[in-house]
């Protein structure tokens, strides 16, 4: 199927039927050229229900090729980010990682060589997170693409988001500063995998600025 409310800057994503437990998922980037002064940050969910998306509980001598679904995800997006970006990086992290998923991991600006290399295991030293808190990794890259004219952020997670009120509530607080060309564009991309994604939640995230001053003149 073809999930139409699909951003439009990223084009179609569409999920395949499932086939031996595993289900395939094409996420298609209209992006064409480079956008000047764009960055582009991917946010990877560390918590704990995302262990067997990584096979982090079978030892990498018994796993079979496919098994690590992630690598395969997160090393052909953040190449594909690369390719756009406006110096040819991308800002991976890690987030809902740590006691009560509150913290974040990041892995550094990334180009096409040093992406092809870098593990994708999951957050280091096993610390997958108990909670899937998202403001966080919001703040983050807020933070170090604040002076960008341009922003792009990817949120990849699998389970419900344990503080989207505080997140609707920053994303808010954030539009007069782009209205008002105190911050540059920015662009939100929710993306859930897996049965326990909650649709309420993507679709308040969606709509989060109608019956708002910024209806029609933000999208996050």
């Amino acid at each position: 199927m073809v999930i139409e409310k699909a951003s439009p800057l990223f084009g179609d994503i569409t999920v395949y039927p499932s086939k031996d437990g595993k289900q395939r998922v094409d996420i298609y980037i209209r992006l064409q050229n480079k956008v000047e002064g764009m960055q582009i940050g991917i946010a990877i969910d560390g918590s704990s229900s995302m262990q067997s998306m990584f096979a982090a509980q079978t030892p990498k001598l018994f796993r079979r090729p496919g098994d690590n679904v992630m690598e395969t995800i997160v090393r052909g997006l953040c190449k594909y980010a690369c390719d756009y970006s406006g110096d040819g990086t991308v800002l991976p992290i890690y987030w809902a990682i740590g006691a009560g998923g509150k913290e974040i991991e990041s892995l550094g600006k990334l180009d096409v060589t040093t992406v092809e290399k870098m593990p994708v295991e999951g957050p280091n030293n096993g610390r997958w997170g108990t909670g899937t808190l998202l403001l966080p990794a919001l703040d983050y890259f807020l933070g170090e693409f604040a002076n960008a004219p341009w922003v792009v952020l990817l949120l990849i997670t699998d389970g419900v988001i344990g503080d989207i009120d505080a997140v609707i509530s920053r994303s808010i607080a954030i539009a007069p500063e782009i209205l008002e060309g105190k911050r540059g564009k920015c662009k939100f991309v929710l993306v859930g995998v897996g049965e326990e994604v909650s649709e309420d939640q993507i679709e308040k995230i969606d709509n989060m600025f109608h019956s708002t001053p910024f209806e029609g003149k933000i999208d996050l």
